[in-house]
């Protein structure tokens, strides 16, 4: 998941996962892994997933539903390669005492 990415569409959802454009005719881009992010309440966030009742798991979406694309903070990067593996990826915080 090296290419994970945060997609904001014209909708006001923002999504992340392993995203690609395809400058085919249909100007799309693919979203795999497609997480939506969501409030958690008093400045915190969670994840559900996008689209959870289907059976896919890339998405096509038009360019023309998406304002931008960005790159994410290595925090929800991290987040994100966590809840599709089943490795744990450890804190980056320094311990000291």
């Amino acid at each position: 998941m090296s290419d994970v990415k945060l997609i904001r569409l014209v909708s006001g959802e923002e999504i992340v996962g392993t995203v690609t454009y395809d400058q085919n005719e249909l100007l799309e881009y693919s979203i795999k892994d497609a997480l939506c992010l969501v409030s958690g309440g008093e400045g915190r966030m969670g994840f559900i997933p996008f689209l959870a009742y289907c059976d896919e798991d890339e998405v096509r979406i038009a360019a023309k539903h998406v304002l931008f694309t960005a790159n994410p903070v290595d925090e929800v990067k991290a987040q994100v390669v966590e809840y599709y593996s089943k490795i744990e990826v450890p804190s980056q915080k320094i311990v000291t005492s």
